[in-house]
């Protein structure tokens, strides 16, 4: 596992010299009116956006397990910024999607849940993976390139869970 955040750590760097950090946080004010969030809230969400843009570049690079990995990673960070936004507390230590949709009481249309339930099995086998060839299979360019479609969706849902009632 350091060697795994050993090369996300040298991706990222390379990502923020060559895309410029703001790249990564393009959509970050896309849907969301962020101006009455926790700051805890919006720092989880800074970290999601960050996540899903390495994401990205590791699809760039062919690295298609770990875009995997960085999406969900990217999608329970959204969640926990939520959780702390509405339940006005710390989250759990978990990778369990499915939880936070639920204690948060959340009803995301059926083809986003669905996604969610496979994008939290799939964590299980990115984290924990088998048998690496294996992995190396299932995660193919076709498969993830749809997955990342996916997540960004997601993650964009997310963030229209926060909007705040307008005053006016």
């Amino acid at each position: 596992m350091h060697k795994f955040v050993a090369q996300i750590s040298k991706l990222a760097k390379f990502q923020a010299r060559s895309l410029g950090y703001n790249a990564l946080l393009i959509n970050q004010n896309r849907k969301t009116d962020r101006t009455n969030l926790n700051k805890h809230t919006e720092e989880w969400l800074k970290q999601a956006d960050y996540d899903m843009g390495v994401a990205e570049f590791l699809f760039k690079g062919a690295k298609y397990s770990y875009t995997v990995f960085m999406c969900h990673l990217s999608i329970e960070k959204a969640l926990k910024g939520l959780y702390i936004q509405i339940l006005n507390e710390e989250p759990p230590k978990i990778h369990n999607l499915i939880y936070f949709v639920e204690k948060l009481k959340l009803n995301p249309p059926d083809d986003l849940l669905n996604f969610l339930v496979i994008l939290n099995r799939m964590n299980i086998a990115t984290r924990y993976p088998d048998e690496l060839e294996k992995m190396l299979k299932e995660y193919d360019k076709d498969r993830t390139k749809k997955l990342l479609i996916k997540s960004k969706e997601t993650l964009e849902w997310i963030k229209t869970q926060l909007q705040m009632p307008s005053d006016s």
